[in-house]
């Protein structure tokens, strides 16, 4: 170790760079009580040893045991609890939807984080009690129920999924965003990425998108990206007689996305499903959009597709590519610049874009299963009386189990269990 300082602190001489040695540590990382270590020099001045260090956010103790970390962020959460609970009373102050707010966009990504290496500690009984403790104290504020009120009762009540959950979940998205897990086998699963056992025979484990990288450096298309300020000045130009599409995506809290496209004499809404994200239904809006131009046969036409997601843009526009989605998205659009004149353009959401607004209403219409009786919740309809029939509410038991309209579908599809209520069952 003295040998690689020596050659690095040589090297830096020569470069005329300079090493701050105050801001080095030495950790041994060990389980053995009696370690012996000689004084190491980054050029004349000393390396301090100590037993932990923080890294990136996470502190890394010598026998990595956690404890250090998890009383760090314990703390920290806490503090911020304690801090929302001086903006409220019984009649006053912060409203309990916001309490909740608070709790899900800065208290779980605050413990959260960094769980991918520290997620094993949580298994621990003194752990989920230290975690609860967090939870009780922002459920009570939401709740603003009786401190004896049992805290997986309020966790009910509210919503709140209890942390030790929280720190695993984050734990498996960040192993499945590993480039080497689409390779991995079961028996593979060591280390870090061990908390996929628990989701391995699971559907969002089967598909996943990840590649191997691919490189290109060729892009026939353009991609606009501009601010929101030029959009308000009407500085944002889009060539006459262009095509105009209009793609979107959308996801609701309880994991179900969609995504929509409008265009020149069409518009559609696809469901994508529970294991989708917000910007995989914005790529696939986009592949969508192309491909429906490519089954159109369009040439020498000027294309303009509009998208208020900069993450996809950006995505299209890399050398670099290691999600088959966002590949696949970049052929079709490659195919169909070979005979037109193809431009993406980011386009500002939600800010009275007529076809902005209505592939944004597709996106969401194709979250949902798109019987009446849903439609008419979200007030896409007014009426959700079945469509078929024109009796009763459009619901799915209505239609396998009731409506007349679908009786010979029925006796196609379940010819052994109709006339029993083993349908509804």
């Amino acid at each position: 170790m003295q040998l690689a300082l020596d050659v690095t602190s040589e090297w830096c001489q020569e470069k005329e760079l300079t090493i701050n040695p105050n801001k080095t540590t030495l950790v041994p990382f060990t389980r053995r009580r009696n370690v012996h270590i000689g004084e190491l020099k980054l050029g004349t001045v000393g390396i301090e040893q100590s037993e932990e260090m923080k890294y990136l956010g996470v502190i890394l103790d010598r026998t990595l045991t956690w404890n250090k970390h998890l009383s760090y962020v314990t703390n920290k959460a806490l503090r911020m609890a304690y801090a929302c609970q001086r903006l409220y009373g019984k009649t006053w102050g912060l409203r309990p939807k916001m309490m909740a707010w608070s709790y899900r966009t800065i208290i779980v990504p605050m413990v959260t984080y960094g769980s991918i290496v520290w997620w094993p500690k949580v298994d621990q009984a003194k752990t989920q009690l230290t975690l609860n403790k967090i939870n009780r104290n922002v459920c009570l504020g939401v709740t603003g129920a009786l401190k004896t009120c049992p805290t997986a009762a309020m966790e009910v009540l509210t919503g709140c999924t209890p942390l030790h959950i929280c720190v695993k979940a984050e734990a498996a998205r960040a192993a499945l965003r590993l480039p080497d897990v689409p390779t991995l086998k079961e028996g593979n699963l060591r280390g870090h990425v061990r908390i996929l056992e628990i989701f391995w025979d699971t559907p969002s484990l089967a598909v996943s998108e990840r590649m191997n990288r691919k490189l290109s450096f060729s892009r026939n298309f353009k991609v606009v990206i501009s601010d929101r300020e030029s959009w308000r000045n009407d500085n944002v130009v889009v060539k006459q007689g262009s095509q105009l599409w209009f793609t979107d995506g959308s996801k609701l809290e309880d994991g179900s996305a969609g995504a929509g496209i409008v265009g020149p004499n069409f518009q559609r809404a696809v469901a994508m499903g529970k294991t989708a994200t917000v910007f995989q239904a914005e790529v696939h809006a986009i592949e969508l959009c192309a491909r429906e131009c490519l089954r159109r046969n369009v040439i020498r036409a000027d294309i303009c597709i509009l998208s208020d997601s900069q993450a996809a843009l950006k995505a299209l526009t890399s050398y670099s590519f290691r999600s088959r989605l966002v590949w696949e998205c970049y052929e079709i659009l490659q195919a169909l610049s070979l005979r037109n004149k193809l431009v993406l353009v980011w386009i500002p959401g939600h800010e009275g874009h007529e076809g902005n607004e209505r592939a944004d209403c597709l996106a969401k219409r194709g979250r949902h299963c798109r019987l009446n009786y849903h439609l008419k919740k979200l007030k896409l309809v007014n009426n959700d009386s079945c469509r078929l029939c024109k009796e009763g509410q459009e619901t799915a038991e209505h239609i396998l189990c009731e409506c007349p309209a679908a009786y010979r579908r029925r006796t196609t599809y379940f010819p052994q269990t109709y006339g029993s209520d083993s349908i509804c069952k």
